[in-house]
């Protein structure tokens, strides 16, 4: 083995060592990851128990209480009638003795006014007979505590089932995907267990910054049935991260989020070039003609390709005739008579297409204010490069002859300075 043939094996060493040092790195990140969350998880189940613990505890104390009270007061409203009786029948009965004492007395001749006796027994004798209204065992209240074994056995199924340890959230971001100014975020069900339920909704949050390496706070950006998302209005070279969670059928809580994804933006949002014949507003994504017949209106490069998807808002319009579409080649200079028909694919405000030059037959309705006009490009079968144009929920699909690798650009033609259309 000679010189070279050294240093190529110690290149392939220091290359091979870094890759298994990379390695290692992930193995650790993993190992901290699970050791972690699972003390977070702990910590938070403990915590959750002792509340709940508490919050029972008192729950139970309360409902005691309140039946002690029902007793107390079954027990006041009931013996207070009867006590009010018992003292009416004690009453009659110190009077009834009373009459029997004085009756003996006049028997045994041991009263000396006999008359005065005799009339005050036969007085007091004319009350017998009449007895106080003391109602039935029946009538009276039969205190006692009853309860349900059954909710024993409720309680014991909803505590059997309170909460759950999970190994990793049911949904996950499965990828990424950068557009210009835009993330694409998609996410999947990833547990097994939970694919047999039904989904209500997504959640979908962001961030600005790494929230692997900091704690941040996340903004809901989309709640919704499908499973991927184009978050917008994104600056350029900032690190933004996600988090996905669901709500599954039946159910008003949301799941846990998944793992933080991030991801770093580099391309920088559609925009238009300035030429001094267009006012331009929000970061060149506006733009309004300052004479009538302006020169025609380009991207600020090549910024529109396969797999992507740029929208125009008619945000102010006249009866004039305007043009928008995708042409290959900024040297193009109308968009409504073009000498060179090779690598156009355009839409005018009366729903006209021409893919070309050449006119199609299939229209789409005219521009209306506040309308939004959408071309997507797509590779389809053998990899022919098509474009979709939806306008006011309808759609055009037809074949464009370019190289699906190469890059175009985005334009407009705005006949008078009422025009104002905006690009995202």
């Amino acid at each position: 083995m000679d010189s070279s043939e050294i240093n190529e094996t110690l290149k392939a060493a220091q290359s091979y060592l870094q890759k298994l040092k990379d390695l290692d790195d992930e193995i650790k990140n993993a190992q901290a990851q699970i050791t972690n969350t699972s003390e977070e998880a702990e910590s938070n189940l403990l915590g959750n128990f002792s509340s709940l613990q508490e919050y029972i505890i008192k729950l139970l104390a309360k409902r005691k209480c309140e039946l002690l009270d029902k007793i107390l007061t079954a027990r006041e409203e009931g013996i207070t009638p009867l006590s009010n009786c018992s003292s009416i029948v004690k009453k009659k009965i110190e009077e009834t003795e009373k009459l029997i004492d004085l009756g003996n007395l006049l028997q045994e001749g041991r009263i000396k006014d006999t008359d005065k006796g005799l009339e005050k027994f036969t007085k007091k004798s004319a009350q017998l007979g009449s007895l106080p209204e003391v109602p039935a065992l029946k009538e009276v209240p039969y205190i006692s505590f009853d309860f349900d074994d059954s909710c024993e056995s409720d309680l014991a199924d909803i505590l059997s089932n309170y909460g759950n340890v999970t190994r990793i959230a049911p949904i996950q971001i499965c990828q990424m995907t950068e557009k210009p100014g835009a993330i694409l975020v998609e996410w999947q069900i990833v547990d097994l267990e939970e694919k047999s339920v039904d989904i209500q909704e997504f959640c979908l949050q962001k961030t600005c910054g790494d929230a692997l390496l900091h704690k941040l706070s996340f903004q809901t950006c989309y709640q919704g049935v499908d499973s991927q998302y184009l978050v917008k209005d994104l600056k350029v070279d900032e690190f933004y991260s996600f988090q996905v969670s669901c709500k599954f059928e039946g159910s008003n809580q949301l799941s846990r989020w998944s793992l933080p994804q991030k991801f770093k933006t580099t391309l920088k949002p559609f925009s238009w070039k300035e030429n001094g014949h267009y006012s331009m507003n929000n970061d060149c994504k506006i733009a309004k003609p300052l004479i009538d017949s302006a020169p025609i209106l380009i991207s600020d490069g090549p910024q529109f390709k396969v797999g992507y998807t740029i929208e125009f808002t008619i945000l102010e319009k006249d009866e004039n005739i305007a043009y928008l579409g995708i042409i290959t080649d900024e040297k193009i200079t109308k968009l409504s008579s073009i000498n060179n028909p090779e690598g156009s694919f355009v839409l005018n405000s009366e729903g006209e297409i021409e893919v070309d030059g050449l006119r199609k037959s299939t229209h789409l309705p005219n521009f209306q204010k506040g309308a939004k006009v959408s071309f997507s490009c797509e590779c389809i079968r053998d990899e022919k490069v098509v474009i979709h144009i939806d306008l006011n929920e309808k759609r055009v699909t037809y074949e464009w002859g370019v190289d699906k690798t190469k890059s175009f650009y985005f334009a407009a033609e705005l006949p008078t300075p009422v025009w104002k259309i905006m690009v995202e």
